[in-house]
């Protein structure tokens, strides 16, 4: 007989029913595996909430709630093009770089690096 193990999704709150034998559970509500190591701590891989999983650099909401606009995976700086000027203004948002702030360039979303995908 196999033995359930009640589980809770650490994103949503949803039930997950896992066995004895689990090392993954997928989330039947919001889509979130959750990922059982040998040492039976639970830990849950998402999407990334900055990228929505694409790994590119993208707007996103920060932590009060406003939008910060980054390169949409160019690396190009969003307020130049990535010229580094403005006119014949240095760049403000990337002091003349040309680069994107948030990524530095890469085009890969900070929070994930690139990835897609967070653990928690």
């Amino acid at each position: 007989m196999v033995k359930l193990i009640p589980a809770t999704c650490p994103v949503c709150g949803a039930n997950l029913q896992l066995t004895d034998d689990s090392r993954r559970a997928h989330c039947d509500h919001c889509g979130t595996e959750v990922i059982i190591d040998i040492g039976s701590r639970l830990e849950s891989v998402t999407s990334c909430p900055d990228c929505d999983g694409t790994g590119k650099c993208k707007p996103h909401k920060d932590e009060y709630g406003m939008t910060v606009y980054t390169c949409y995976g160019t690396g190009k700086c969003p307020a130049c093009a990535g010229v580094g000027k403005m006119g014949e203004q240095t760049c403000g948002l990337c002091t003349g770089t040309g680069k994107c702030w948030s990524c530095n360039g890469t085009g890969k979303c900070k929070r994930c690096s690139g990835m897609g995908k967070i653990v928690t």
